[in-house]
């Protein structure tokens, strides 16, 4: 069984969490500090089994008498069900099956302990199964209680012995059979008729006992011991000892690990008493334990070293091929971090079990950081499941941003987790993001050379705009330019003054607002640069790319929102609100699709046009009185991947005009 999505509701800082799916291998939570990324954690180990009931601690502070609650949806597959079946004796029907196969099993845990299934499909179709045929009889029942409203039924008493049910049955048919006359309906007759018939039937052939035991407890208590474990790391002390004599080996954790990992079996060690044999046995182990260390700790080459000594065994560290023996305290603090993180991890390998950790490698240095990556993906490719919590960008992969979950605290509704990146969230809960995104896009400064304009870009969300001006504006030679993203305006500067240094060619495009005229006015007093050099996003104070667009355009590809004439605020005072780089970065997308039907109007691509000649340093073109929508043809010539050929395109244009 696999955990799919959970939920949590009045647990410390979270209110309702809402459903937050889980990523395919590992899945990350993303959030400013006190945003509750760590009470979500220790939520979901307190679905554990172990955890008997949910601490006082977790309960909220405001006193309205509210119980903190967990709900998980796992998926379920055919080997679960045979287990299940096999450890209750339950014959569960084929119905039962396909619906936990198709929907996955919703438990829930509430503040004392106490699991039970959420279902109440599921509930009901165990239920009939526990019930026998008294459900089905109920069921009809409630039928002929709401088919005749307004009429007295006798009760059937299901609960009572047999005799006495069948006794009301009969009660019951004599009372029906007077009342059909009165009712005028054939269809209400018919129904009720069939309903009085199928009870009439099922309570002749009903057992004398039903079954003593519940069946929905049995099934419950099934899937319990199916369920992953869920196992909390907020730190990671575990240091391997210098030396320990062996009669301490099993109650140390670190040394535990290691053993586990490496599969040695520390009775065996103890017992041998042979020096020679025991340390042939170290060897063997720890070799193959530090040839695995190495592919994850890419750092310096070391070897993990244990050996005996009298009744003590001596554990150790040394570089690659050098002699010297190091205790492991003797190493970095991020050599004795990432060793406890490795051997912590690896030992729960072979377990279905949901690892949660909170803020990995929070100390470590960038590279080390990608190396816990390394270890984490790999124990997803194990029977484990990883969520983890995490500010940093190089714990992130560009590549893979559907493993990221946004934890936001909303001021009325607490904690909330949104399973998509939101265009909405604050640029302090992006900032890993946008940093991660950065760092990737900046290593086009290796690309610096004399043969293209090179153009900095002030901020990623202009530079997200130049890329879409990239296929929507085809009568320029983007090919010529290189475009270098900068993350704030802090690095503007810096990147110039390389620029500068290396002899290279260069614009600069900046916001335009009070800020960047100032820094422009810095730029060209530092750096001797004219007009030439820079650029703005647009002709007057306070234009952003976003202006460029005419309304209508603006809310179809930039919000793809339905359109609202707004016309007393500016495009970019629309997005205040929003997260612009997450929306530029959309728009740069969909111009680049080549499938994408992109016919901008003429305001917009004139716009754009111009922007492109300033960035030429050619005259801007005047827009014309009353200017007309360009002919289907020319929207062609300037899209050649609209998808209608010239034939085709005639045809439209002469039935327009």
């Amino acid at each position: 069984m696999k955990l799919k999505k959970f939920r949590i509701r009045q647990y410390k800082s979270i209110t309702d969490s809402g459903y937050c799916s889980l990523s395919s291998d590992l899945t990350i939570l993303l959030g400013k500090n006190e945003s509750g990324k760590t009470a979500i954690l220790e939520a979901l180990r307190d679905f554990d089994r172990q955890v008997l009931s949910i601490p006082g601690e977790a309960f909220p502070v405001n006193g309205n008498g509210d119980e903190p609650g967990i709900e998980m949806l796992f998926s379920v597959d055919d080997d679960d069900l045979k287990t299940i079946r096999e450890a209750t004796g339950i014959k569960l029907e084929e119905k039962i099956s396909a619906y936990v196969l198709e929907n996955g099993l919703r438990i829930g845990k509430d503040s004392r302990g106490a699991y039970y299934l959420k279902d109440e499909t599921l509930v009901q179709l165990l239920d009939a199964v526990n019930q026998g045929q008294r459900y089905f009889i109920r069921r009809e029942e409630k039928k002929l209680i709401e088919l005749l409203k307004g009429y007295t039924l006798p009760d059937l008493d299901l609960a009572a012995p047999v005799a006495v049910i069948q006794d009301r049955v009969q009660q019951l048919f004599v009372t029906i059979k007077s009342m059909l006359p009165l009712l005028k309906d054939e269809n209400l007759q018919q129904a009720v008729i069939e309903s009085l018939r199928f009870i009439k039937q099922e309570s002749k052939s009903l057992p004398e006992k039903e079954p003593s035991r519940d069946v929905m407890a049995v099934f419950l208590n099934a899937v319990l011991d199916r369920l992953p474990h869920f196992i909390f790391f907020n730190e990671f002390n575990g240091v391997l000892p210098f030396e320990i004599p062996l009669h301490e080996i099993k109650s140390n954790q670190a040394v535990m690990d290691f053993a586990k990992i490496a599969g040695l079996d520390i009775d065996k060690v103890i017992a041998t008493e042979d020096t020679q044999k025991r340390l042939n046995i170290l060897n063997r182990h720890s070799a193959s334990i530090s040839g695995d260390f190495l592919n994850y700790w890419g750092q310096n080459k070391m070897e993990l070293i244990i050996w005996p000594e009298g009744d003590k065994l001596l554990f150790g560290v040394k570089e690659a091929d050098k002699t010297e023996i190091f205790k492991v305290q003797q190493r970095s603090k991020g050599f004795q971090w990432f060793l406890a993180f490795y051997l912590r991890l690896n030992s729960q390998r072979g377990r279905n079990n949901v690892i949660l950790i909170d803020e990995p490698g929070m100390n470590l240095h960038a590279k080390a950081q990608l190396e816990i990556i390394k270890v984490l993906e790999s124990m997803s490719t194990q029977d484990n499941q990883v969520v983890f919590s995490t500010h940093s960008p190089y714990l992130i992969d560009s590549l893979r941003l559907d493993r990221l979950r946004l934890v936001i605290k909303d001021a009325q509704k607490g904690s909330i987790i949104q399973s998509l990146l939101n265009m909405h969230a604050d640029n302090e809960t992006l900032m890993p993001l946008m940093s991660v995104l950065n760092m990737n896009l900046s290593q086009n400064l290796s690309g610096l050379d004399d043969g293209r304009k090179n153009i900095i870009v002030d901020g990623l969300a202009n530079y997200y705009f130049l890329e879409g001006l990239r296929a929507c504006v085809k009568d320029v030679s983007w090919e010529n330019y290189h475009l270098i993203p900068s993350a704030d305006r802090m690095n503007i500067r810096q990147m110039a003054s390389y620029m500068v240094g290396c002899r290279v060619a260069f614009q600069v495009v900046l916001e335009h607002d009070v800020e960047g005229r100032e820094l422009a006015a810095l730029l060209k007093d530092s750096f001797g640069l004219d007009d030439t050099h820079i650029i703005f996003t647009g002709p007057g104070l306070g234009d952003q790319f976003e202006d460029l667009f005419s309304r209508e355009d603006f809310f179809k590809y930039f919000l793809d929102e339905p359109f609202e004439n707004v016309s007393h605020v500016s495009n970019s005072t629309l997005l205040k609100n929003k997260n612009r780089v997450w929306l530029a970065k959309q728009f740069s997308e969909r111009t680049r699709a080549q499938h994408d039907i992109l016919t901008l109007s003429d305001q917009t691509y004139m716009a754009f046009q111009n922007f492109s000649k300033r960035l030429c340093g050619i005259q801007e073109d005047a827009p014309a009185e009353g200017m007309k929508r360009r002919s289907l043809l020319s929207e062609i010539k300037r899209f050649p991947f609209f998808p209608f050929n010239r034939k085709t395109a005639e045809t439209i244009e002469k039935v327009r005009q």
